[in-house]
């Protein structure tokens, strides 16, 4: 689910270099300001995340609008505060870094995910069959592509 990861993509840099904390980063000094900067980490790690989970949303049945609906609104309800809190802690907690950094925030999104479309997965003209298994499988796939796409 989360390409939080990428937000060094388009000169965003980790919050954790030595360039990054307690001062502006690069792409804010080169004058793209704090609102575009943030909108960049948001949007791409939010596109990126929507058009990957839901390729792996359709072999799990989630291919009708109504479905590909809620597969895009569980991503905006738990990618931007997954976004938020990786950028947070990898600035006030520069020592934790990378991996054990994302898998706690990681799993509260999952486990969010998971609630979601298990409560949908009760109501019988829903259809969603398996929604953990698809929580799990979608997850990992953005995640492994957005480890994948920084460059790891």
């Amino acid at each position: 689910m989360l390409l939080f990861f990428l937000r060094n993509y388009w000169l965003l840099e980790k919050p954790h270099s030595s360039k990054a904390i307690g001062r502006l980063t690069t792409a804010q000094q080169e004058g793209d300001g704090s609102v575009f900067y943030f909108v960049k980490m948001f949007g791409i790690s939010l596109g990126l995340t929507i058009l990957i989970e839901l390729a792996v949303a359709a072999p799990f049945g989630m291919r009708t609008r109504k479905k590909i609906l809620l597969v895009l609104l569980v991503n905006v309800l738990t990618n931007p505060p997954a976004v938020l809190a990786y950028w947070l802690l990898g600035r006030f907690l520069p020592e934790v870094t990378g991996i054990l950094l994302q898998l706690p925030i990681e799993a509260v999104a999952v486990a969010a995910e998971a609630f979601v479309y298990c409560s949908f997965a009760k109501e019988p003209q829903w259809e969603i069959n398996h929604p953990i298994a698809l929580t799990v499988t979608a997850n990992l796939c953005s995640w492994l592509c957005g480890g994948m796409l920084s460059g790891w």
